[in-house]
Parts: structure tokens; sequence; C-alpha cells
């Protein structure tokens, strides 16, 4: 289960973030497991952009540029339950 917000945090909480949005068809390449790399900030502002548009979600979509992003709590619940098509 993800919960929580992702900064710095545990590796487990960001492998399983990875695997979720490797099954929604976001990420793209191979990100460093556990760790909030350039790919997976790059699938996660794919995913809240997607979530966005497709069920007005109202996620804010960080920036994968920013080495100081976070994911916040909202974005790591709509990832765990969404069906992205």
């Amino acid at each position: 289960m993800l919960t929580g917000k992702l900064g710095e945090t545990d590796s487990e909480t960001v492998i399983a973030l990875q695997r979720q949005l490797y099954r929604l068809g976001v990420m793209a390449g191979e990100p460093e497991q556990g760790v909030l790399d350039s790919i997976t900030l790059q699938a996660v502002a794919e995913f809240q952009a997607r979530a966005n548009a497709q069920y007005d979600a109202g996620l804010p979509v960080i920036d994968p540029a920013d080495p100081g992003a976070v994911v916040d709590m909202n974005t790591l619940q709509e990832a765990e339950r969404s069906i992205l098509t």
C-alpha cells in the first residue's frame, strides 16, 4: 500500500510506486530501484497529468526536473487505485 508523502523516504514505498507506474504504462526506462530519480519523477508527472485530464483528479503536477520534488499523498492514493487508459 502506498501511503504518506514521498520526498526522501523509504525505498519500499518508492518501489511500490515504481511498480504501479509500470502497471499503468507511464514509466519509461529503467529507474533506480527504490529511488525518486528523474525517470520516476517523469513518470509521476505523466501520471498526474493523465489523471487530471481523464478524471479531473486535481493533482498538482510536479516538475520532474526538480530534484526536491515531493509526491503528495493524493497522488500516491490515486496511483494505487488508478485504472488509467
